[in-house]
């Protein structure tokens, strides 16, 4: 079996002097977690798989492949410099798992940050057991080469894609017997200086995360093994 989970994209402009950035073409469920001029502007977006209408009764699904898609890509279209290109960032953090997040955004919002994160989901620094994490991946994006000379002046005009600067991807993809498996993404454009300066518009792409899996039943003692370990971390 196979399903697609797919996930909107968002336009958001900067013009020169402007308090925060504008939003356009907010698509599917697409939320808005913080918008600012001097502070990052955060998009995330969740989904429930009903695993139900998949399994019969007693049934285990083991999962086969995870693959994300964008859409095209991260745009960048405009001119820009100063310290806001400096401190300028783009993270995406999708997370595909077994347990249901209470606060999505506080803790997306820790592992997507460009800072070092706090708490992760999956790692030793969390609260999450790993084997509940299906999938997971972080990509960094930047600006593909300088946008400002040494004294700031804007030379020439961004775009029109970022480039991937770091990708990294980790998870159990144990099997599950579980009802239900949760899609979680998260999108920080990170502009953290003063003195920018420029009309600057991002770009998110929209995203389909494809998986594949089977289904198949196991032993009734390995069957309840599997189901206690699919619920023990799960809250929601």
């Amino acid at each position: 079996m196979m399903g697609t989970q797919q996930f909107g994209g968002v336009l958001a402009a900067r013009v020169h002097s402007a308090s925060t950035w504008t939003l356009s073409r907010l698509s599917g469920n697409v939320q808005v977690g913080a918008n600012a001029a001097d502070g990052p502007t955060i998009f995330w977006e969740e989904q429930v798989l009903d695993l139900s209408n998949f399994l019969v009764a007693d049934e285990t699904l083991f999962i086969g492949s995870v693959q994300p898609q964008h859409i095209t890509g991260f745009s960048a279209q405009g001119s820009f410099s100063g310290a806001g290109n400096d401190a300028f960032y783009c993270n995406e953090i999708i997370i595909v798992t077994e347990r249901h997040l209470d606060d999505p955004y506080t803790d997306l919002t820790a592992m997507a940050v460009s800072a070092p994160p706090v708490t992760s989901i999956g790692g030793a620094s969390g609260t999450t057991n790993p084997s509940n994490v299906m999938f997971a991946r972080f990509n960094n994006y930047g600006f593909s080469g300088a946008l400002a000379d040494a004294a700031g002046e804007i030379v020439g005009s961004v775009g029109p894609y970022l480039v991937l600067n770091v990708s990294n991807t980790w998870g159990s993809g144990s099997a599950t017997a579980n009802d239900k498996l949760y899609f979680y993404r998260m999108v920080v454009f990170g502009d953290t200086g003063d003195g920018s300066s420029g009309n600057l518009t991002m770009g998110m792409p929209e995203l389909n995360i494809v998986w594949t899996a089977v289904s198949d039943k196991e032993t009734e003692l390995k069957y309840f093994q599997r189901l206690r370990q699919s619920w023990m971390d799960r809250a929601g």
